[in-house]
């Protein structure tokens, strides 16, 4: 008769190893997502922010605070720092007349963000074994809408 005994303890090692490639390091993957994720957020944030305070030609120079200074600021301090980009990110700064005398600015901003951990099992996954693009824009009224 056979025993019985350590076949549970013989199925915990694959079954250990089955459990990290499919659960925990693609959920850390995500999680590190929308750290990402929210950290563009803030530089969304901050750039819209500036770019309601600033005349529209400062706004929209291309080495002016809004498209470099702030992305730059931003990409090696804090935890801006922690984002794993592919490469800077793009910022487009548009305005809309609404009724009446308000204005409003449309700050876009686009991030490419390569994964934490890459995970070759099935490749071209955004997140997971290849760089997620995305698009954040915000709107907000201009300060002084003369300028």
């Amino acid at each position: 008769m056979r025993s019985n005994e350590g076949s549970s303890l013989a199925e915990f090692g694959p079954a250990l190893g089955i459990l990290l490639l499919s659960v925990f390091f693609p959920l850390l993957d995500m999680i590190m997502l929308g750290f990402s994720y929210c950290q563009c957020m803030t530089l969304n944030s901050l750039q819209l922010q500036k770019a309601a305070e600033l005349p529209t030609a400062a706004a929209q120079a291309p080495n002016g605070p809004v498209l470099q200074a702030l992305p730059d600021a931003w990409q090696h301090t804090g935890l801006g720092a922690f984002v794993k980009l592919t490469e800077p990110p793009t910022t487009a700064v548009a305005y809309q007349d609404a009724r009446g005398s308000d204005r409003y600015v449309i700050v876009s901003t686009t991030f490419s963000v390569s994964p934490f951990l890459n995970i070759p099992i099935i490749p071209g996954i955004p997140a997971l074994s290849a760089p997620a693009t995305f698009t954040i824009s915000g709107k907000r009224v201009v300060e002084d809408p003369t300028s």
